[in-house]
């Protein structure tokens, strides 16, 4: 003779679960699907939901990590889970989520609402015992988003010289950037400015501080926040980007390939030194940013004497004069726009046209 079905066989004897206030999972519950039956038909989700059991949770973030371990055969010999996330009361759910991976991060929800997780065997030959776990990742990092991306600095060579350290660690989906392959629910930015018309990427020493996965994923994109065009997908850790325009702002996008896991890695830009060289040679002033917010970067291989900015009417709107073969113009008084920045340094004057943020 069968048990009986376990206490949270359908949505209202969902068993409440202890949320987790760090990625650790310190709680955790133990359940089964022994002798579960279906509460309801697995659309938009997978699987054969005839053992389904139920259980909530309230946000204290607007991201946490669902993750099933211990997964024990009762029934049969597969171990095979699912879980759908759902908001909303019972009776009245709405799926947000669906995962056939043990872990999952969910975003976008609101603290303090009530979330429902139904957990089932993918099969309908076997019953699990397992355990179910909510945890919570960081506060997201501060270049979650295009708008605050980290600028990194440009080596002159292929040597690795300047890196920056990072984390995908709390970071969220960006919306409307779907460009690439993967699964971008925990992307970070970082922007650079071309010094060259060729520059490579490259992401090294990564490590899993969730789950167990490394497998990290870039995306080069030129244009402005929210205005942006992807140039170059990469699935391995190094990418070289041609035909970029120097002095010219690019942004690039990384993220673990999997939605079940965050990692810390380490990025930089290099450049063929040879072309880096001619660059320079090339081109007597370099500036940066592009677009700018603040402040607008610009040097000179001799001393810079004067800085002059127009609107797009040709108005004066700044002018500065310096003794120095670095400037820095506050343009951050000026309303959004297009401008062109006239410089002059050594009776010779260049102009070129920068974005105002």
């Amino acid at each position: 003779m069968l048990p009986e079905p376990p206490a949270n066989d359908d949505c209202s004897g969902a068993i409440a679960l202890t949320v987790n206030p760090a990625l650790e999972c310190v709680n955790s519950t133990s359940g089964t699907t022994a002798s579960a039956t279906q509460s309801m038909e697995a659309a938009p989700c997978l699987g054969s939901p005839d053992d389904d059991v139920w259980y909530s949770f309230i946000a204290t973030s607007e991201n946490h990590i669902i993750t099933l371990s211990n997964a024990v055969a009762v029934v049969g010999t597969s171990v095979d889970l699912y879980f759908q996330v759902l908001s909303g009361t019972c009776g009245a759910t709405t799926s947000i989520l669906c995962s056939d991976p043990n872990a999952a991060s969910v975003g976008g929800l609101t603290v303090g609402e009530t979330y429902f997780v139904r957990v089932y065997t993918y099969t309908s030959t076997a019953s699990v015992n397992f355990n179910i776990c909510i945890a919570t990742p960081p506060e997201a990092p501060a270049n979650d988003d295009c708008a605050n991306a980290t600028a990194l600095s440009v080596n002159n060579t292929f040597d690795c010289t300047t890196i920056t350290s990072a984390t995908t660690a709390g970071a969220s989906a960006s919306s409307g950037n779907n460009a690439c392959a993967g699964n971008p629910n925990d992307d970070v930015w970082f922007s650079f400015t071309a010094i060259a018309t060729s520059h490579k990427i490259e992401l090294s020493n990564v490590q899993a501080i969730f789950g167990t996965s490394t497998d990290m994923f870039m995306e080069v994109l030129s244009g402005s926040c929210g205005q942006l065009v992807s140039i170059k997908c990469s699935d391995p850790n190094t990418t070289t980007v041609n035909n970029l325009t120097v002095g010219e702002t690019y942004f690039v996008r990384v993220y673990t390939y999997f939605n079940t896991s965050f990692t810390t890695f380490d990025i930089c830009v290099s450049t063929d030194p040879q072309l880096a060289l001619n660059t320079v040679a090339d081109k007597r002033f370099n500036f940066y940013p592009n677009p700018v917010r603040d402040l607008l970067n610009i040097s000179h291989l001799s001393t810079i004497d004067s800085i002059e900015v127009f609107n797009a009417l040709g108005q004066k709107v700044l002018a500065y004069g310096f003794s120095s073969s670095e400037a820095m113009v506050d343009m951050s008084i000026l309303p959004a726009g297009t401008y062109i920045v006239k410089a002059t340094a050594d009776d010779v004057s260049e102009t070129f046209k920068v974005v105002k943020q």
